[in-house]
């Protein structure tokens, strides 16, 4: 059963007593429950009522279009649970439920308990998502504010991750750089020294040292940084070169 705030149900369903029958069972387990017949108005309602908090969503819907295109039509606009349910339990309709969600598909003779079950299992999936991508943004926020540009460097010196700040602080955007090899924006009379002090880096797992450099900028202006390096390749949380540099101190 619910607590006092029930969660809200959209139960699309085209068949009438179904869907009668599936919304009083959904209430006596304590669901607020709304309905849809078709696939247009389960996308009119999960765009507009914003209550509501996952979507059971059947397959075949008649005529119009079917619950995997109005599934989709849904997540192109919001972020929401789908719980699929159908009596066909083949597995390419299977296969081609989880391509647009990764929340569960549901036989239709299913139990109550199972259904529920299923609910519940949604729910903390999504949230637990939620939840991940809030923390990521987070994280975002508060490196864009760091006065130093964080990247992960794969053993070749590729760019794997670069900070957001680096935009603020050098003009460029973070995934303008991925892919590239750090060294390609190291000052040319500085890109020997700095390479060999790099691969010296390689040679020792855990081994840290600190580069004094040129770094161009967006305006191609060379502006001097302390590349800090940390060789953390073998670190299994990590599986990087761990690199940091500080905001420009003038130009050259």
């Amino acid at each position: 059963m619910q607590g006092s705030n029930p969660s809200t149900l959209l139960l699309v369903e085209d068949d009438a007593i179904l869907a009668i029958t599936g919304k009083r069972l959904l209430e006596k387990y304590g669901y607020r429950v709304v309905s849809a017949r078709d696939g247009e108005a389960a996308v009119q309602m999960a765009l507009v009522d914003m209550s509501i908090d996952l979507i059971l969503m059947d397959i075949n819907l008649g005529s119009g279009i079917d619950g995997t295109q109005a599934a989709e039509e849904i997540l192109n606009t919001r972020d929401i649970p789908i719980l699929f349910l159908s009596s066909h339990t083949e597995q390419d309709i299977v296969a081609k439920t989880e391509k647009i969600s990764s929340y569960g598909y549901v036989v239709k003779n299913s139990s109550i308990t199972v259904l529920d079950a299923s609910i519940k299992m949604a729910l903390k999936l999504y949230h637990a998502h939620w939840r991940v991508s809030m923390n990521q943004l987070r994280r975002e926020s508060i490196l864009t504010e760091f006065n130093e540009v964080m990247a992960l460097l794969d053993a070749d010196f590729a760019i794997k991750y670069a900070s957001p700040n680096v935009e603020r602080l050098f003009g460029m955007q973070s995934n303008q750089l991925l892919g590239t090899a750090i060294t390609e924006g190291i000052h040319p009379d500085d890109v020997s020294s700095v390479t060999a002090l790099l691969q010296s880096a390689l040679l020792k797992p855990g081994q840290r040292l600190v580069i004094d450099c040129r770094y161009r900028s967006i305006s191609n202006e060379y502006r001097e940084i302390d590349l800090h390096v940390n060789n953390l390749l073998l670190d299994t949380n990590v599986g990087s070169v761990l690199v940091s540099y500080h905001a420009a101190r003038k130009a050259c």
